[in-house]
């Protein structure tokens, strides 16, 4: 198990270093100069100069990514270094050092402490979103499984399939109009300081699709594990209905509902654009957005590097909990 996860967190480098070169490339090919954007485009070509220079936007393109890789680096050159233990001055062998992702053209500040000061919002809203679609698209298709082709079978078909199809930015709308405009029961945006309320319709938008596919992969995963022989030999024993569907049928359906959910939730972490910026949420995906509308590319290119962190992460995580869902399933060193 440790050796498998060695070689998927040495397989991550050059995934993430790939994602850089990709990253970096579409955004030197979008047509503009962010110089403008900050300064405006009646400045004098002096200052506009002066301001690509600061940020190092006349050197080439190459150059640039060079100098990008080396600052996200967490190795360096060795140095030695001396630190004060007991009284003594001890020398000791220095190779590693944070990385530095830059700082924003427009606000100065380090990325890493942006990215850290919106990212608790987010995990709150992915922690909602995920719960939501947790509770409701398992309740959906385990009751679909259990009764397939009755009137409960069909009403949770249809309210997947409206899920899946209606898009996340119209679900947000519709529910900002009824429930904000007309009921007024929940505020339409905003956080309010980090009450409960306002994080109601953020979380069922974000979350309705996600739990219209495990309602579907629920359904369709445990009515497959249902013809299996050993499902047949539980109910021959005389076991519940309940019994049978909940400990045989659901466990070992598991395995597709984790790898959709873990998906999901690092798809979240790492920054639901349209659902932040519809309610004025303040996080990643919010942060994302402005930097893409201001041609911030630092702070583009932290974002794309913290999605991509995530997700490699949730990929893991849910490759490992295979093993302890299924024992059947194991990771040797082979």
């Amino acid at each position: 198990m440790i050796q498998y996860v060695v070689r998927r967190l040495l397989v991550a480098i050059p995934t993430l270093l790939g994602i850089t070169l990709i990253t970096f490339i579409l955004i030197k090919s979008i047509p503009g100069d962010p110089t403008y954007a900050m300064v405006g485009e009646r400045t004098s070509p002096e200052v506009i100069e002066r301001n690509r220079r600061k940020l190092g936007l006349d050197q080439p393109p190459a150059l640039q990514y060079w100098i990008f890789l080396k600052n996200i680096s967490f190795l360096r050159v060795p140095t030695i270094k001396r630190c004060r233990l007991g009284g003594y001055t001890i020398p000791y062998i220095s190779l590693f050092k944070r990385p530095y992702l830059g700082r924003s053209y427009f606000t100065g500040q380090p990325i890493i402490r942006m990215i850290l000061e919106k990212l608790p919002n987010t995990v709150r809203l992915a922690l909602g979103a995920m719960m939501i679609a947790l509770l409701s698209g398992l309740a959906l298709g385990i009751l679909s499984a259990a009764y397939p082709g009755s009137i409960w079978d069909r009403l949770s078909s249809f309210l997947a399939i409206s899920g899946i199809s209606i898009p996340v930015f119209w679900t947000g709308l519709i529910l900002i109009l009824i429930f904000s405009y007309y009921l007024q029961w929940f505020p339409p945006s905003g956080m309010g300081g980090g009450a409960l309320i306002f994080l109601v319709l953020p979380a069922i938008t974000l979350g309705s699709r996600s739990a219209a596919y495990l309602a579907r992969i629920t359904r369709a995963g445990m009515l497959e594990v249902s013809s299996e022989n050993y499902i047949t030999t539980a109910r021959a024993k005389g076991l519940s209905r309940s019994r049978v569907m909940g400990r045989h049928v659901f466990r070992n359906a598991l395995i597709p509902i984790i790898t959709l959910a873990g998906l999901d939730f690092g798809s979240y972490l790492s920054g639901a654009v349209l659902t932040e910026t519809i309610f004025s949420w303040d996080g990643v995906g919010r942060m994302a957005m402005n930097a893409i509308l201001q041609r911030d590319y630092p702070v583009i290119i932290g974002c794309v590097m913290l999605g991509a962190i995530i997700f490699i992460a949730a990929n893991i995580v849910v490759d490992i909990s295979y093993a302890f869902i299924d024992p059947r399933i194991r990771y040797s060193s082979r």
